[in-house]
């Protein structure tokens, strides 16, 4: 009986003896982001606006003490001219 191919089946073995080197693999640059300017303009804004009260409550408080005291009294004329702007209708 006759082998043949010894000697590649050898070799693919004797081969396997060698150790393949491996670079260590290099740390990614962790993600980054930029804010613009603008984004920084904007955040200082709606910051600002935070600290604002939504009501203005002396102006408030003067109305209640003007309806309370009977001295509250409605312009008909401003009253129809700011409806009429709210309304974007053209008045002659």
């Amino acid at each position: 009986m006759k082998i043949t191919g010894v000697e590649r089946a050898m070799h693919i073995y004797g081969n396997q003896n060698k150790v393949n080197k491996v670079e260590p693999k290099k740390t990614p640059e962790s993600d980054q982001f930029k804010i613009s300017e603008h984004a920084k303009d904007f955040q200082s804004v709606l910051r600002s606006l935070r600290d604002v009260p939504d009501v203005r409550r002396d102006k408030v408080e003067a109305l209640k003490n003007q309806v309370a005291a009977g001295t509250y009294k409605v312009d008909a004329k401003k009253v129809a001219d700011s409806m009429i702007r709210q309304a974007n209708i053209s008045r002659p």
